[in-house]
């Protein structure tokens, strides 16, 4: 099944502030509103007595809202409220204000409101109950991978993998970019020690460039390299605008969403052995279940990614005339200069170095 790409309208500019607002305001969508149910009410007969999508079913609270039980809605907060964005996104269903951060605000409201009008007859009240979250539960299905993830990527790798939950990453975002293929990729860094600037140069096994309208993969990668970094990359291009521009913010959305992702799917999560960051998996593991480790998340991305700051809605833009200062972008888009952290790194993408970089056809990519 796939759902066509739809464009989230939002009820206010504000988001997480919107929570404290009166519910009762009205509020204007593709479809009216219904009166919202209460749990429990209006249940009916179902062929499962669980959820079937690897995406869902080991969740104690999606299963609850199956059964009836609980629902996920407006003024909710937390890593299933993100799952929930990250499948909707994954289906075409944008959220182009705030992403999939884990505030069930009026973004995330109007994009559950544009999934039920588009799946008769869901009740349209902007909630994931019952009957929504079973209609997200089939478009996610349990399929075997065939594949050796351990191979040299090809085609018919990618596209087994990746059509089944990701056809609209296939067909949708993929082929609005150049994409390229290279041997390698140096991206330029300095990272302040305390008392001096030190070497510590990065090479992406992928990147995504926005001013450029690319996206690249390292020529060499494994089956599970590839789609880990297909999806990852095709992450960062579904991101807020705003959202582009902190480093730390943008790092770990698409750190935390495509490992979640690489864990559902069934597939190795994004740290290797070759890494060269001190950490060695995003992963923990909680009931025999494992989940992404977001403090895990945030020291590998501060360890590798130049521009992370600590500061929140920050980005390290540069280093300043004074050798032991950096140039600091705010989140209103004003900059200021200011004492580097132990530990933070400086960019220089004005002089990244690519070694056989190609242009790869994806024209007759499908998941027909």
């Amino acid at each position: 099944m796939k759902s066509p790409a739809r464009t989230s309208k939002t009820r206010a500019k504000t988001h997480s502030s919107d929570l404290n607002k009166n519910q009762s305001e009205p509020f204007f969508g593709p479809a009216t509103l219904q009166p919202k149910l209460e749990i429990g009410q209006q249940d009916e007969p179902h062929e499962s007595k669980t959820l079937k999508s690897p995406r869902l079913k080991n969740n104690k609270r999606f299963q609850a809202v199956f059964e009836n039980k609980s629902v996920i809605e407006y003024g909710d907060q937390g890593s299933e409220v993100r799952r929930i964005q990250q499948m909707l996104i994954d289906l075409g269903y944008s959220l182009p204000e705030y992403g999939a951060d884990g505030i069930f605000g009026s973004e995330t409201e109007q994009t559950v409101v544009n999934f039920q009008a588009d799946h008769p007859p869901l009740i349209i009240d902007g909630r994931v109950g019952f009957a929504t979250i079973r209609a997200i539960d089939d478009y996610f299905p349990n399929f075997e991978i065939t594949a050796d993830l351990s191979d040299d990527w090809s085609v018919d790798c990618v596209l087994e993998i990746m059509c089944p939950w990701n056809s609209h990453i296939v067909e949708n975002i993929l082929p609005g970019f150049t994409i390229y293929m290279y041997d390698d990729f140096e991206i330029p860094q300095k990272e302040w020690n305390g008392s001096e600037w030190i070497d510590n140069p990065m090479h992406p096994r992928a990147y995504h460039w926005p001013g450029n309208n690319e996206i690249g993969f390292r020529s060499n990668l494994s089956c599970n390299e590839i789609v880990i970094a297909l999806y990852h990359e095709a992450w960062h291009a579904q991101q807020p605008p705003e959202l582009i521009e902190v480093t730390l913010d943008r790092e770990m959305n698409a750190f935390i969403n495509t490992e979640q992702w690489s864990i559902d799917i069934g597939i190795s999560g994004q740290i290797d052995e070759s890494s060269s960051s001190d950490v060695t998996s995003l992963r923990s593991e909680t009931d025999g279940q494992a989940e992404v480790d977001e403090e895990q998340v945030r020291q590998h991305v501060r360890q590798r990614y130049g521009g992370a700051s600590e500061r929140s809605g920050e980005r390290i833009h540069s280093k300043t005339e004074d050798k032991n200062k950096v140039r600091v972008r705010r989140a209103d888009g004003s900059f200021y200069e200011r004492y580097p952290v132990e530990g933070e790194i400086v960019p220089f993408f004005d002089e990244v170095d690519f070694t056989e970089k190609k242009e790869l056809d994806i024209d007759e990519w499908s998941c027909d």
